[in-house]
């Protein structure tokens, strides 16, 4: 920061900059690519009775190649053609405020013959602005007008930062991803329904299947064929110790349970696919058009020409049916039924968002971050969704790598959510325990839906109970592979009860790590912001705060959840006398040192110091404060002016 730093500003009233804060776009990004790819990676790591990592290629394959071919599949479901010459003004016009922003390469017009309003189409470096030519039109004959013309900037400049903001890859990509991702989902589906019939119809055929009856059919087949005298390898020929094996691994076998697994996974993958897409890519799609519209707002230093031209675009919207919702998702079959469904049912599906909500947005920018309860509830729909895949494919411990992500990842999204909350300075002590405790709503579900069916059957069915608590034990002791431990019922009965009670201790775990990793992280993100005389705040001290929340995570992944594991799991407590977990433990503690030796240099040095005059700055940091001394304002990077009066 400079010593030259401007002091308090006279004027429209200061807002939140919020692209000097962590991006939501990227946060939301995150989120999404962190539940489909995050939770295949970490069963992979996992103990898992099945390998997903094919699925994982296959995914990413998909998503990369939707990303490079978006650019042909617009063209094809717009039919897209060059602007020509009557637009060209709009074309230069383009290239100007390219300039002007510093934006390369400068996205080349389409108009498009089956849009009503203006877009972006692109991925990588082959950038596309389009517009149907009636919008187009509307938008050339304003450019000559002298008052109007500002709102053509601004729909253009709107445009432009989604390229400028990266919207192109981060959005595309995820929209890739999310494509493919369904398309298995669908298969996945089309799996299940297979599975179902197959068990039904070869149940009992399945369950009585004798490996010597087997040998015996494929010697007939190879009899009736004339080439029995054709001796087979060694290694084709089925010992008969390993036949007899083989029988008593498919006695062992209860087909309820391989259909209840079946269910459990792909109908589970299907249903949280769709949440993904409703909740998370839905409030992307919004989340984006505030940016862009934040942007205009920073370079006209008003809001007025962007409002007006969203106003009369919402009016010319209002009755267009497949306006008022994206329908990339959509083919023309589908967009024609979409068309007749009545409007009310159409706007909860809504990808643009209303006028009066961008409005909102532009006088409280810092209210596109969740905050409080919303934010909770939010991250707690991320941690539902993350544990009912892992606690369906996985071993639900939390010494397995499933659930250390799931811990991982809530810390590191609800520490970036909370931190225009520390820039507001707010405190959020309050607000801590209501997110962790909203984060573990899917275990507090589960446990009071355990406790409920356990009341119940007590009172009203306790020989019921009884048979289905044995059933209970028995499958999952099967599934465990205790019975191949020659245990008796009695012994695999107390195996099951407990490791049933070792999970439910699981949960006030998880609510404790989760709580003091953030209580530590938003002690440090509050300090940090008192760090006035940071040398190039404005561009540095972002990086400084999220990469305490990257080390807060290598030091529970590394050294906390393997040591806590240790601990509380019988069945870990043999890691204590592995090098390797010393090793890591070790680790986690030397990055935990260094990195808390150098929090403590820099706060010495520039801590509470005001940058122009170098004098002590006694209170503690709230956005806007200002020098006693030289009333210099500390960094006002972190504020941003535009006028926001007089639209309505």
């Amino acid at each position: 920061m400079s010593a030259d730093a401007p002091s308090q500003p006279d004027g429209p009233k200061p807002h939140i900059n919020i692209f000097a804060l962590p991006q939501q776009t990227t946060i939301l990004s995150i989120m999404i690519v962190l539940v489909i790819f995050g939770v295949l990676l970490s069963i992979s790591a996992g103990t898992s009775p099945v390998e997903l990592w094919p699925v994982l290629v296959i995914i990413a394959i998909l998503s990369v190649r939707g990303l490079v071919a978006k650019p042909e599949h617009d063209f094809h479901q717009y039919q897209l053609v060059p602007a020509g010459e009557t637009f060209a003004p709009l074309q230069q016009r383009i290239h100007e405020l390219c300039e002007e922003i510093q934006l390369t390469p400068v996205p080349q017009l389409l108009i498009a013959q089956k849009a009503t309003s203006i877009a972006t189409s692109g991925s990588l470096r082959r950038w596309y602005i389009f517009a149907g030519e009636a919008y187009a039109t509307w938008m050339l004959e304003n450019l000559q007008h002298p008052q109007r013309k500002m709102q053509v900037h601004a729909i253009l400049l709107h445009e432009l930062h989604h390229f400028q903001h990266g919207d192109n890859i981060r959005i595309g990509y995820v929209y890739a991803l999310l494509r493919a991702s369904y398309r298995v989902m669908l298969w996945a589906l089309l799996f299940l329904m297979g599975w179902i019939t197959l068990l039904i119809i070869v149940a009992d055929t399945f369950l009585t299947l004798s490996p010597a009856d087997l040998v015996a059919d494929v010697e007939a087949t190879i009899a009736a064929h004339g080439i029995l005298g054709i001796d087979l390898p060694s290694d084709l020929l089925i010992a008969e110790a390993d036949l007899q094996e083989m029988q008593q691994q498919i006695a062992r076998t209860d087909y309820r349970l391989v259909l209840l697994y079946a269910i459990t996974n792909t109908l589970g993958v299907f249903l949280v696919g769709l949440v993904l897409i409703a909740l998370i890519w839905r409030k992307l799609l919004r989340i984006r058009e505030y940016y862009a519209d934040a942007r205009v707002a920073h370079i006209q230093k008003t809001i007025q020409p962007l409002m007006f031209a969203h106003l009369s675009q919402q009016r010319s919207q209002d009755n267009d049916q497949s306006a008022i919702v994206s329908l990339q998702w959509l083919t023309h079959a589908q967009r024609r039924v979409w068309e007749q469904v009545p409007k009310p049912v159409c706007r909860l599906f809504v990808s643009q968002p209303a006028f009066k909500d961008r409005f909102a947005r532009l006088r409280g920018p810092a209210t596109i971050y969740d905050s409080g309860p919303r934010l909770a509830l939010f991250i707690g729909i991320y941690g539902a969704l993350l544990w009912f895949l892992l606690a369906n494919t996985s071993l639900y411990h939390i010494s397995d790598w499933p659930l250390h992500f799931l811990i991982l990842t809530t810390y590191i999204l609800i520490s970036l959510g909370l931190i225009v909350q520390h820039v507001q300075g707010r405190h959020v002590r309050h607000e801590h325990l209501t997110i962790t405790a909203i984060t573990l709503l899917p275990h507090t579900i589960l446990l009071g839906s355990v406790l409920c069916v356990l009341w119940v059957g007590l009172l009203f069915a306790p020989a019921m109970l009884a048979d289905f608590l044995d059933a209970a034990i028995a499958v999952t002791a099967r599934y465990a592979g205790i019975e191949q431990q020659g245990l008796s019922a009695a012994a695999a009965q107390s195996f099951v009860i407990e490791a049933s009670i070792i999970n439910l201790l699981q949960i006030p775990v998880m609510f404790g790590i989760i709580a003091l990793a953030i209580w530590g992280q938003s002690q440090v993100t509050r300090r940090v912001l008192t760090w006035y005389s940071f040398p190039q705040a404005e561009h540095r001290l972002m990086r400084v705060i999220t990469a305490s929340i990257a080390l807060m995570a290598l030091v529970l992944a590394l050294g906390v959840l393997p040591l806590v594991a240790s601990i509380i799991l019988p069945s870990q407590g043999d890691n204590m006398y592995s090098p390797l977990f010393w090793a890591s433990v070790g680790g986690a503690c030397v990055l935990g040192l260094a990195g808390g030796l150098w929090f403590r240099q820099q706060d010495q040095r520039y801590a509470q110091q005001c940058p122009c005059c170098k004098t002590p700055v006694p209170d503690t940091y709230a956005a806007g404060n200002t020098c006693p001394t030289c009333h210099c304002v500390l960094h006002p990077w972190l504020l941003v002016q535009y006028d926001t009066e007089g639209t309505r």
